[in-house]
């Protein structure tokens, strides 16, 4: 597990809560899961535990309501761009599966190859390439709506 690992912890919770606290928490935890499964489970790639770790640390979000609003501040760092908009992730999270959120938070905003989250997760590619492109479609009308920035 590398620092490049971590990062995307980060990343993945903090669009996941949208909530600086949280998303530093649960980071926390997820980070120390990878570490203890790295060890115990050496025949996995870092990638593979990454994505198990994630999966697992996203059970425990799946009852927790979304309420569509984000508790950051400015001197947060996590979002970078200033014209960067929020807005249609909110949104789009609200609407979306729990199924399209994560497979979309994994693939899109983490960049992970579709194939190797297929493996780890015992989806077939065909599930995880639907969720990702129901996904798109949603976010991007929401985009479009929002004047075409996220």
């Amino acid at each position: 597990m590398t620092d490049e690992h971590l990062r995307k912890i980060l990343i993945f919770f903090f669009f996941a809560t949208l909530d600086d606290q949280k998303a530093k928490l649960l980071s926390k935890k997820c980070w120390n899961w990878c570490l203890s499964k790295k060890l115990a489970q050496s025949k996995l790639t870092s990638e593979e535990i990454l994505i198990l770790g994630l999966s697992y640390q996203w059970e425990s979000l799946k009852n927790e309501p979304r309420y569509g609003v984000t508790k950051t501040n400015q001197d947060s760092g996590w979002i970078i761009k200033s014209d960067f908009k929020i807005e249609p992730w909110v949104a789009y999270q609200k609407n979306a599966s729990e199924e399209e959120v994560f497979s979309m938070l994994l693939c899109r905003v983490l960049e992970i190859n579709p194939d190797i989250i297929s493996k780890s997760l015992g989806l077939s590619k065909g599930t995880i390439n639907y969720r990702i492109s129901k996904g798109v479609r949603k976010l991007g009308n929401l985009v479009l709506e929002s004047g075409g920035i996220l």
